[in-house]
């Protein structure tokens, strides 16, 4: 499997539902999560575990339709292999899938080796930001 989104992703942008830079963005660390592009909200995925949470800062939509932001930086992760999911928080348990993560760059699981902060830090964009901190989290 590799990073994908969520089918739901273009619907959201069209109607307005989903504001990439004004939204409550947030990244799950999730155990047990599996990917189904029809899946649209967090309690569609049986089995899945939320570990951990973070919030994706400093979001701006570039040209082409990237949305970037920082990496995500999630406090107290024990050790174990893992899957991001990164949402839209509604409030009042409402959380819309946006995309799922379960690989850094090509093909490596995301893995954390040591309890403690787990950095997820998606693709760079060349040539966009020369001090490499803000990041691709979908293109859409």
């Amino acid at each position: 499997m590799a990073n994908q989104n969520y089918s739901q992703v273009i619907d959201l942008l069209a109607s307005s539902t989903l504001n990439w830079k004004t939204d409550i963005i947030m990244g799950y660390l999730c155990s047990g999560a599996t990917f189904d592009a029809d899946d649209k909200v967090l309690s569609d995925i049986a089995g899945t575990t939320v570990v951990a949470t973070a919030p994706i800062q400093g979001r701006i939509v570039g040209a082409g339709g990237l949305l970037l932001g920082y990496p995500a930086f999630f406090d107290a992760v024990p050790s174990g292999t893992y899957q991001m999911l990164l949402v839209q928080d509604k409030g009042q348990g409402k959380v819309n899938l946006l995309s799922f993560f379960d690989t850094a760059g090509e093909s490596t699981p995301l893995t954390q080796s040591h309890d403690g902060t787990f950095v997820l830090r998606p693709d760079r964009v060349e040539g966009f930001d020369e001090n490499d901190t803000t990041r691709l989290w979908m293109k859409v």
